[in-house]
């Protein structure tokens, strides 16, 4: 497994079927965050999603993609199944274009303390006036990831 320095570009998502909280960083470094939104059936969606994922690659060039772990039951078979979908494109797209992937359970997510529940605690780690939840995952799910980075226990799926 290639090794990853606490200065990896690292692109931190919370990623779901219509929503897909981003946030990239450099090491503890914020850069940028948001949200993208993909239009269409669930089906054009899990597609946009991949398309989008492959400019970010190009875009950004992270050494690192970070994606929040879906856990539970969503009491919806076919919700779990779209998550399963985007999550192995992402994968899929990251282990073709060679970037590494981390997968971030959720509960190391929470223990940061950067999460949906905490949007405006968050905001001010960013320097944002404000951020939504799925934007507050994903920066979460970064400072996740710069931790394990930094302090071991990196660790792939």
């Amino acid at each position: 497994m290639p090794n990853v320095d606490s200065r990896a570009i690292v692109l931190a998502l919370d990623a779901s079927s219509t929503n897909v909280g981003w946030c990239l960083a450099q090491g503890s470094c914020y850069i940028d965050s948001n949200v993208y939104r993909p239009w269409g059936d669930a089906g054009e969606r899990v597609i946009a999603i991949a398309f989008w994922v492959s400019e970010m690659l190009q875009t950004h060039t992270p050494d690192l993609v970070a994606i929040e772990e879906p856990t539970g039951h969503h009491r919806n078979l076919r919700t779990d199944r779209l998550l399963a979908r985007v999550g192995g494109n992402i994968e899929g797209i990251c282990v073709t274009s060679g970037v590494l992937v981390s997968w971030i359970h959720a509960m190391k997510v929470k223990a940061t303390g950067f999460h949906k529940h905490t949007t405006r605690e968050t905001a001010l780690l960013v320097g944002k006036s404000s951020v939504g939840p799925d934007e507050a995952d994903a920066i979460g799910v970064w400072q996740a990831s710069l931790l394990t980075i930094m302090f071991g226990g990196f660790n792939d799926r």
